[in-house]
């Protein structure tokens, strides 16, 4: 009988800077748009101020690089997303340094949050290890509704 220790989660590995991933569920992700038109967004946080049309839907966008560590990094592609907030699907986009990478993540590789992870902490789920470091878990949601605490400064300061 497999142990504790043996379970597997399908995941997306994704590369937002270089040498900083995070994962989300294998069932998030809808679709890749390469070198997408997006438009900017006056007055909104510079972490997603940016929004892209995408089956006839104003989608935000996120630069997770931006929101960990207010920097910009060029990025041509933007990975489509689906969350659940209230029981209703939404849909938003991450800007990706790097194509997402389909992984498998064991339960024995699960770790504490390192302190050099720079996302806020309400957004990351689990922390597990791969290659050697550690790489945080995202809940959608949580990071498409930072605005809110965006709102009462309380993100990166």
């Amino acid at each position: 009988m497999m142990g504790e220790s043996s379970k597997v989660s399908n995941a997306w590995l994704v590369e937002y800077r270089e040498n900083d991933a995070i994962a989300f569920g294998i069932h998030a992700l809808q679709e890749i748009v390469v070198n997408p038109r997006m438009i900017n967004v006056p007055l909104s946080p510079q972490y997603c101020h940016k929004t892209l049309r995408w089956k006839q839907r104003m989608l935000p966008v996120c630069n997770l690089s931006n929101l960990a560590v207010n920097e910009n990094v060029s990025c041509n592609q933007v990975m489509i997303v689906k969350y659940w907030l209230n029981k209703k699907a939404h849909y938003a986009g991450l800007e990706c340094f790097k194509p997402p990478v389909f992984i498998q993540i064991y339960e024995s590789r699960i770790c504490p949050l390192a302190s050099s992870i720079r996302l806020p902490h309400t957004i990351i789920t689990r922390c597990f290890q791969y290659q050697k470091k550690s790489v945080p878990i995202i809940d959608l949601a949580s990071l498409f509704t930072l605005q809110e605490l965006n709102k009462n400064n309380n993100i990166n300061q």
